[in-house]
């Protein structure tokens, strides 16, 4: 288990409540708590001290805006041929990021 503590936690409720010294206690994939820290400390094989950072429990970016990374290459070329030697290529070259 992993516990990332002492950071300002957005919650992911419906009211996006913040702890401002929250902490997030992490298994896996999955998130088992989230509470102040002097709640949850204590419970974790790994500490991560995220003072002064900001935890969003929850949130899953599942996108990305391939633009960003693009804009203005192959400009001349058709979507096939765009999707074709500049987009699938750049997909096939990105790897996960794990952030902890």
């Amino acid at each position: 288990m992993i516990l990332f503590q002492h950071g300002i936690v957005v919650t992911m409720n419906k009211n996006r409540s913040i702890i401002e010294d929250g902490a997030v206690l992490v298994e896996g994939d999955r998130i088992l708590d989230v509470g102040p820290s002097d709640r949850i400390r204590g419970q974790a094989d790994r500490v991560i001290d995220t003072k002064h950072k900001v935890i969003i429990p929850g949130l899953v970016s599942t996108h990305f805006h391939s633009d960003n990374f693009s804009r203005g290459v192959g400009e001349h070329m058709g979507l096939e041929e765009w999707l074709d030697k500049i987009y699938y290529p750049m997909l096939g070259a990105m790897t996960h990021f794990k952030a902890y």
